[in-house]
């Protein structure tokens, strides 16, 4: 983390070929409006990673700067198996990065694409999700995003949450109250709870993942 004093407000997307010390990028895995994630090898480890690189939108690039640092911050205190964990973060060219555990797995709502789960399957995907849930809810940490798109799943069926970007830090003194405007009703919609949506809610409470789930 000794990166974080150079955090930048106004920060330039990586090329399509980007290169990290210490890493071998390989293939562009996904890209979206706030950020984009490579598969990449990791030399010294020898283990494969997620890059997760941030992609601010220029008219709200200190909001994001600020989101990606929050989900850099929120997912390095969780230790669990059924959540995303985070081995490193860093900048790289005025790029902050973060490298994620690689899961060899689609995301829930991939999954669901091939039709429904059974009973017995949808179960034990909740399962899991509870529990990382409840192990994140312990430490302070409410997600704020739970969604089919970021819920992981392997052909063994093991589930990890992901993409703790928008998550609410309670214990840490990082919680809604240090959120910039822009940032108070992030989520999705679909799932977000009444009070979050109307803009009455207070503080993130684990409710609202609950809510979601």
């Amino acid at each position: 983390m000794s990166d974080a004093d150079r955090w930048s407000p106004r920060l330039p997307l990586p090329g399509p070929e980007p290169e990290l010390e210490g890493f071998d990028l390989c293939q562009l895995i996904a890209s979206g409006g706030t950020s984009q994630v490579h598969k990449a090898w990791q030399k010294n480890l020898h283990r494969w990673v997620a890059i997760k690189w941030i992609q601010p939108p220029l008219e709200a690039s200190e909001d994001w700067v600020a989101l990606f640092r929050r989900e850099a911050l929120a997912t390095s205190s969780l230790s669990h198996p059924n959540i995303v964990k985070i081995f490193e973060v860093g900048s790289s060219a005025g790029a902050i990065w973060l490298a994620l555990e690689w899961v060899d797995g689609v995301s829930l709502a991939e999954a669901l694409c091939d039709g429904p789960f059974t009973t017995q399957a949808t179960l034990e995907i909740m399962r899991q999700i509870v529990a990382a849930l409840r192990h994140a809810h312990q430490r302070g940490v409410v997600h704020r995003d739970i969604k089919p798109s970021n819920i992981l799943i392997n052909d063994e069926g093991h589930v990890w949450v992901a993409d703790f970007g928008i998550a609410s830090v309670r214990q840490l003194g990082l919680g809604d109250t240090a959120l910039m405007p822009t940032l108070l009703h992030a989520g999705s919609a679909l799932y977000m709870a009444p009070e979050r949506l109307s803009g009455h809610a207070g503080t993130s409470q684990p409710a609202e993942d609950v809510y979601a789930l």
